[in-house]
C-alpha cells in the first residue's frame, strides 16, 4: 500500500516542477518560500540521522526565509537561552 501511495506521488513530480518553475519565473516570493520549506522533506529522516546532515533552513520563520530570499543574506537568528523552546 504504502510502494502505491508513493508511486503515485512520484507521478505527480514532474508536473509539480513545471508549475513551481513557472510561478518562480513570475517572481512569486510566496512559492519560493514554500520550495525551501520543502527542502526539509528532501532527505529521509533517517538518512539525516545517519549522515548527520542539517537543513540550514530548519526552524527559520517566513519572515526570516522571506529576508533570506529578497536579499541574499542570512538573517540573525537569535539563540534562545536553554529550557526556553
Amino acid at each position: 500500500m504504502l510502494g502505491l501511495f508513493r508511486d503515485q506521488l512520484l507521478d505527480l513530480v514532474p508536473e509539480s516542477l513545471r508549475v513551481a518553475k513557472r510561478r518562480l519565473r513570475q517572481n512569486s516570493e510566496k512559492m519560493a518560500i514554500e520550495v525551501l520549506k520543502g527542502t526539509q522533506v528532501m532527505v529521509a529522516r533517517t538518512e539525516q540521522d545517519v549522515h548527520h546532515r542539517i537543513n540550514e533552513f530548519e526552524g527559520w520563520t517566513d519572515e526570516q526565509l522571506e529576508h533570506y530570499l529578497t536579499t541574499n543574506e542570512r538573517p540573525e537568528i537569535p539563540v534562545q537561552p536553554k529550557g526556553t523552546a
